[in-house]
């Protein structure tokens, strides 16, 4: 038997996924097809030709589903071929195959017509059945709110992002090129909405006293509601460099916002930050931080998504209860991922998302992790909200954990059995271990 054998036997932890967030599915609940979801990744070699404006007009006549506007594109630019173009040239990545191995999988189970409009309606027996298949009991989420069909079942965890917080004011267009930020600062102001819904609130208050006030009951409403963990966003929208400030001063600035002076911003933003996670560490939850790369399209600022920058939180002894996990290996910064890891024990790190992005470079990756850190500092997880890319994701995974594990061996590192203890750290122990209220055996 060889260490990929060995470890389809032990059960995955999905440490961050997607499965129930609304933006994976269509207007009428069903899961998009995974071919689709490979289609907005290509667009950035959509923005690429025909320049931010135009892109910015085909962006909003899609979502106004405006087909008059979208021929006029079509004819000027010739989009649909563009994306032809672009997907040919992504048949080389390894999102790709991936996406191609996803399918392989799903079609070899007997019985098993995920394809169909039917099984793509029902979002908990698809998932369930896709869970099954590739022995993952349990997944952490990271929802707006956990859809009512996964709410019942132990299986399907939530993670609440607390970016909406940050974000009380409409701020408009940023007049970057791409449209990262605008699109998650929209999902952000419908993460407030909801917060605000679930407290029978109407809007944000003005003061910013009472919106402080706010927060307080809205993090004790998502606790009392189900949530076992919470997640910063915010790299797509700006720097991870949240700095202590001052009541006086970030009231002053929340003031000026009020009146439509969005200048000193960073003032509120930041209180606002520290005034959530000393909430949250009353309750010593976990906190995922999004670091790195994002999406393939124009506008986020990576200068901002280094995890160094988020020393300034990690330094505060107040916030030493808080288990921080920095999610996707943090690539390209995936060295300074692992020295925040090692530096503070209260800080690890995950590698979702490159399962379907990376292969040697993760097994390279993981080399580094594991042979760096303690045994508890890495975890798995797949960032999918579609059963295609979490079988892949999963399968993926565990082959770069194999190949890191005989990697070590050969150079006497782990030892047979330590090394196979490493991989349950790895997939499934760790998870377990910061989220301890999740209720399953290790």
């Amino acid at each position: 038997m060889t260490i990929l054998d060995d470890l389809q036997a032990i059960p995955v932890v999905d440490h961050h996924c997607h499965i129930g967030m609304d933006t994976y599915q269509d207007s009428q609940g069903r899961l998009r097809d995974a071919d689709s979801h490979e289609k907005a990744y290509a667009r950035g070699y959509v923005e690429g030709r025909i320049g931010p404006d135009a892109y910015t007009r085909w962006l909003d006549a899609e979502r106004r589903r405006d087909a008059a506007e979208l021929a006029d594109l079509e004819e000027t630019y010739g989009i649909s071929g563009m994306l032809q173009r672009a997907l040919r040239y992504r048949e080389t990545t390894v999102f790709a195959a991936s996406l191609a191995d996803g399918h392989r999988f799903l079609d070899a189970q007997v019985g098993f017509d995920y394809r169909s409009p039917r099984a793509r309606s029902d979002v908990r027996a698809l998932f369930d059945q896709t869970l099954d298949l590739v022995n993952c009991p349990v997944v952490l989420t990271d929802v707006r709110a956990l859809p009512e069909e996964l709410a019942d079942s132990p299986r399907y965890r939530w993670v609440m992002r607390i970016d909406g917080y940050l974000y009380p004011f409409p701020l408009g267009r940023t007049g970057r090129r791409g449209e990262e930020v605008e699109s998650f600062t929209a999902r952000f102001r419908a993460d407030l909405q909801a917060r605000l819904d679930e407290l029978g609130l109407d809007h944000a208050p003005t003061s910013f006293a009472a919106y402080l006030e706010f927060l307080t009951s809205s993090i004790k409403h998502v606790v009392a509601n189900g949530a076992v963990g919470f997640k910063i966003a915010s790299a797509y929208t700006r720097s991870l460099a949240f700095v202590p400030r001052g009541y006086r001063e970030a009231e002053s600035a929340w003031n000026r916002a009020v009146a439509g002076s969005f200048e000193d911003r960073a003032l509120y933003e930041d209180y606002i930050a520290f005034h959530v996670l000393r909430q949250i560490a009353t309750w010593r939850l976990p906190v995922q931080i999004h670091v790195g790369s994002g999406h393939g399209e124009p506008g986020m600022a990576y200068a901002g998504a280094r995890p160094r920058l988020l020393q300034s939180v990690f330094d505060q002894r107040e916030l030493f209860g808080i288990p921080f996990v920095l999610i996707h290996g943090g690539y390209p910064y995936c060295g300074e991922t692992a020295i925040m890891a090692h530096t503070y024990g209260n800080v690890y790190l995950d590698f979702s998302w490159m399962p379907y992005l990376h292969r040697t470079h993760l097994v390279s990756r993981l080399n580094e992790w594991l042979e760096f850190l303690p045994a508890n500092k890495v975890i798995f997880g797949t960032d999918t909200g579609l059963p295609e890319m979490h079988v892949a994701a999963v399968r993926n995974g565990r082959w770069a954990v194999a190949r890191a594990l005989e990697r070590g061996r050969s150079n006497n590192l782990w030892a047979g059995e330590q090394a196979i203890w490493l991989a349950e750290r790895v997939l499934k122990d760790n998870a377990l271990e910061i989220y301890s209220e999740l209720g399953v055996a290790a």
